[in-house]
């Protein structure tokens, strides 16, 4: 079966949105989020970003929303969007952080808060925006450090990553990295080990 055009449209210098794009959009629009999703809509169609020398993929469905049992991260998520027919279009720097912003309002979850501290984050882009841009990004900044996540979400993210193979894989590549870097000092404690559990074998 040939892969479908993951990337979105473009038709005589306008974005065309995909049935498939469109539908999601339409599934979770409640009176609450009605606006934002406009708002939304509004920083993908801007003709800017046809134009801009920089920017950024994107997802307009995010990746995070593809999560399940057997998909956790970023890493087994993606696949899953990247196949959505017109799922991934070029935004401004600008208008990047903008639509994230947006889908942090829209979700309102840890993971689209997530993915706009980090798009926020990202200082080397920043710096190329005008003085008004900048601003609005240190307001957004701001807004995002006083939601911060409580003590019981951040344990539970913890968790996650942990139990996650990525997790899993990063903490094995941690202990041999230490195995290896202080060898000495884990070859004595085995030693200091076996020797005081040797009654109990």
């Amino acid at each position: 079966m040939p892969r479908r055009n993951s990337t979105v449209e473009i038709v005589d210098g306008k974005v065309v949105f995909s049935k498939e794009v469109l539908s999601y959009f339409e599934s979770i629009r409640t009176e609450e989020n009605s606006a934002w999703l406009d708002k939304y809509f509004d920083y993908l169609r801007d003709e800017e970003n046809l134009s801009a020398e920089k920017y950024n993929g994107h997802h307009i469905i995010p990746c995070f929303t593809f999560k399940d049992e057997t998909h956790r991260t970023r890493k087994e998520t993606e696949p899953l969007a990247n196949k959505v027919e017109g799922n991934i279009i070029k935004l401004s720097i600008y208008n990047h952080i903008l639509a994230h912003y947006c889908l942090w309002k829209i979700f309102d979850n840890y993971n689209s808060k997530h993915a706009i501290q980090y798009t926020i984050g990202k200082d080397k882009e920043i710096n190329d925006l005008s003085e008004n841009q900048i601003k609005e990004i240190a307001r957004i900044r701001e807004e995002c450090a006083e939601k911060n996540q409580t003590e019981e979400e951040m344990k539970e993210k913890q968790k996650e990553y942990r139990m996650s193979e990525r997790g899993k894989e990063s903490q094995r590549k941690r202990s041999a990295k230490y195995n290896n870097s202080h060898k000495e000092l884990v070859s004595k404690r085995k030693k200091k080990y076996r020797e005081t559990h040797k009654e109990e074998r």
